[in-house]
């Protein structure tokens, strides 16, 4: 992972604005990811990169009937803004919703409305990313140090693209949900066919019903559904009883809890889940419908995700034939209907795809690193936020077995410490280099606080290096005036160091007036410790071959302990620490 500079503003000089982090989408998670921002570390500068002109990303988006969460809003809401509404919402009450987050906040002011992103290169000299947003034809540049994603996980203008035979023959009205305009649908008195089975088809068939002449789902292969009261009796007493912060709170963990059990025990328990649930749609359907084969899904509960319908209103659509369900296969999409594998037909003036959402990560934009291109879905991610060969770029993605917000708002924490810990040992970097003199010769142990005395080091002449960390000696050795020395021995990938008896020999035969050396922890009792044996004899060596050993490390490393113990504090002779 790269670092970079952070003064947050454009050079006097020249016209590309400058910022420490930029935000790519205003949606649910970008908004979320502002709001942190700002709150853990008001004194970053940072904007929100928004391709349309309103807040609300998907909410915004989709305009199809019945739009709604299909997560209970005490977790799918933000932890600190309460949720005061049906715990199932539509989707015009949670745009609304992130839209007051956005304004009380003070974040719709940063927001950079019709931007959208086309490009971003990230320059390992300069450690910053390059970002070209089309602003109204026009193309702009941006740089940042951060670029965190808040993109989402499709592709906003192109759906997923699936084979239905004949579609081209239909002489009625197709509609996909993704590009649903109210102003232009009119499905009021129509025989309508939803070709799905997923939330969306589930969300769609009780709420255009009462408007049809009759509408039908046609499925090739069940879903898992489940009814789930819209307004939660629980949180009901809880809001009527308990103040307003402390209801949510008890509110919010109880569905935490109640998502997190219900997952494990489903997938602990498959055949039991699959009883369960068939159980309930049975009950639900009174015997009006057939379960089988309607809601005999051929995979495990959670194998994919489970749809939920508001207080049961798909299965009282079917319940109460105000809608059908059909479960076959397509032959032949004719100009009046669809005919099905089985013979049947389907006669229909309009048809809905309700086929899915093309994945897509960052909104399409492709990274390139020193103008190198990178394909995402190529790479690892690391702790679900960022990714392998990428620097200083965050990818929110939210959880698909519990509400999306829970999970983008683990990434946006995340962040937020990481900006904490960076600035702490920048901070440690600028005064450990403030002692340096030109002429002098140094030792500098491998470690992120080490490399960033190494970065501050770049403007002093004729220095002398010893490092174990091959990252700190490319960032040196990159300076004409430097002689940059390594020790030979076992490279160590994690660290980007060397260690071992070569290391050790290389060390007992030098001499530095300085060493700069990192710790895993420090504690009054129990000294300097480490995380490994192989570290041990490599200190020991290095602090023999210093004149004056200073010991680096942020707040975060005082009073802990790790599993090696080099000494005593009196093997340093300085400290410094933020």
């Amino acid at each position: 992972m790269s670092v970079a500079h952070s003064n947050g503003h454009a050079d006097a000089n020249d016209s590309v604005a400058s910022y420490d982090v930029l935000i790519i989408g205003a949606g649910i998670s970008g908004i979320n990811a502002a709001y942190r921002l700002q709150d853990s570390a008001p004194h970053k500068k940072f904007a929100i990169l928004e391709s349309t002109g309103e807040i609300g990303g998907t909410w915004a988006l989709f305009k199809y009937p019945g739009i709604r969460s299909d997560s209970d809003l005490a977790t799918f809401g933000y932890a600190f803004k309460p949720w005061e509404g049906a715990d199932i919402a539509d989707g015009q009450a949670i745009v609304e919703y992130v839209n007051k987050v956005a304004d009380d906040a003070g974040i719709r002011k940063k927001t950079l409305f019709n931007h959208r992103v086309t490009g971003a290169d990230f320059s390992t000299p300069d450690r910053e990313w390059t970002v070209t947003a089309s602003v109204n034809g026009t193309e702009k540049k941006i740089k940042a140090e951060f670029i965190f994603l808040a993109t989402g996980y499709y592709d906003y203008n192109e759906p997923l693209k699936v084979d239905i035979p004949g579609i081209s023959n239909f002489k009625g009205d197709i509609v996909h949900p993704q590009f649903w305009d109210p102003k232009k649908v009119n499905y009021d008195n129509k025989r309508v066919v939803i070709i799905g089975s997923g939330a969306t088809a589930i969300t769609l068939l009780p709420s255009m019903a009462p408007r049809t002449k009759s509408i039908t789902m046609l499925q090739r292969s069940p879903s898992y559904v489940i009814a789930l009261p819209k307004h939660d009796p629980f949180a009901r007493i809880m809001r009527f009883f308990l103040p307003s912060a402390l209801a949510f709170a008890i509110i919010r963990f109880k569905n935490i809890c109640r998502i997190y059990a219900s997952y494990h025990l489903f997938r602990l328990l498959p055949a039991f889940a699959r009883w369960f649930l068939r159980t309930e749609t049975k009950r639900a359907l009174k015997g009006v419908v057939e379960t089988d084969p309607h809601f005999k899904p051929a995979y495990n509960p959670w194998d994919q995700r489970l749809c939920i319908c508001p207080d049961g209103d798909f299965f009282t659509a079917l319940r109460e034939r105000k809608a059908n369900i059909v479960t076959a296969h397509i032959d032949q999409v004719v100009e009046d209907g669809i005919k099905l594998k089985d013979g049947r037909k389907l006669d229909a003036d309009m048809i809905i795809t309700a086929t899915g959402l093309k994945i897509q990560l960052g909104g399409g934009m492709v990274p390139t690193v020193d103008g190198k291109a990178v394909k995402m879905s190529d790479k690892y991610v690391w702790k679900g936020s960022m990714l392998e060969d990428v620097p200083n770029l965050l990818l929110a993605i939210g959880y698909i077995n519990a509400s999306w917000t829970l999970g983008s708002d683990c990434t946006a924490l995340f962040f937020c410490r990481m900006l904490k810990d960076m600035d702490k040992k920048r901070k440690i970097g600028a005064l450990a280099a403030g002692l340096v003199k030109d002429g002098e010769t140094l030792i500098l142990d491998a470690g992120t606080t080490t490399t960033e005395i190494a970065m501050r080091l770049t403007n002093r002449r004729n220095l002398t290096l010893i490092t174990n960390a091959l990252n700190i000696a490319i960032i040196l050795g990159a300076v004409p005036t430097f002689a940059v020395h390594m020790p030979g021995g076992q490279f160590k990938s994690p660290t980007l160091s060397l260690s071992g008896d070569k290391s050790v020999e290389y060390f007992s035969n030098i001499f530095a007036g300085k060493l700069f050396l990192a710790t895993a922890g420090v504690d009054l009792e129990a000294g300097l410790t480490y995380s490994s044996f192989a570290d041990l004899q490599l200190k020991e060596a290095m602090i023999k071959a210093a004149a004056h050993v200073y010991l680096v490390a942020d707040s975060t490393k005082i009073g802990r302990s790790s599993f090696t113990r080099l000494g005593s504090l009196d093997v340093i002779q300085s400290l410094i620490t933020d």
